[in-house]
């Protein structure tokens, strides 16, 4: 569930931001985030969910997976998952890079905004979508007991 959620967050917010700018080069995307805030914000929102920060609902089932394999001593496991992290984090990083700087970067000067022609129905389900990323983070304990625990006891 939460991989299907990361995953619609971030295909959503990039077909808002495709259907807006037909850009789909990150050097296409400078000032995204004066262009498109809300967009931008649900797009860092699914980006920490798969990195893995806390209290994000990513973190969660990274630690669990990695508790997982260290525990079965599948430490090769434990190692891929830390790196696909941080290579998470560098790619992440180097796309919001180009959405947030550009060469004559002045924030604040497209008060229009791009984000005013998305539809409504798309950008409310793409906030939908990034704040059920923290959600499940936040609930990821009553969440396990609902659905994984039962199981372990069988």
């Amino acid at each position: 569930l939460n991989d299907v959620v990361m995953t619609a967050t971030l295909f959503l917010g990039a077909s808002i931001i495709y259907s807006n700018l037909q850009a789909d080069r990150p050097q296409d995307m400078k000032d995204l985030f004066t262009k498109m805030p809300v967009t931008m914000a649900c797009m860092v929102v699914a980006a920490l969910a798969v990195i893995g920060v806390p209290p994000f609902s990513g973190f969660f089932s990274k630690f669990y997976l990695i508790q997982g394999a260290f525990l079965s001593g599948h430490y090769e496991l434990v190692a891929a998952l830390i790196f696909s992290s941080l290579m998470m984090v560098a790619m992440f990083f180097r796309l919001f890079e180009k959405a947030y700087f550009s060469e004559n970067s002045h924030h604040g000067s497209h008060a229009a905004g791009v984000w005013l022609k998305t539809s409504p129905w798309a950008l409310a389900s793409l906030v939908i979508l990034a704040l059920s990323l923290l959600l499940m983070g936040l609930l990821n304990q009553q969440i396990m007991n609902y659905t994984v625990v039962p199981y372990l006891e069988m």
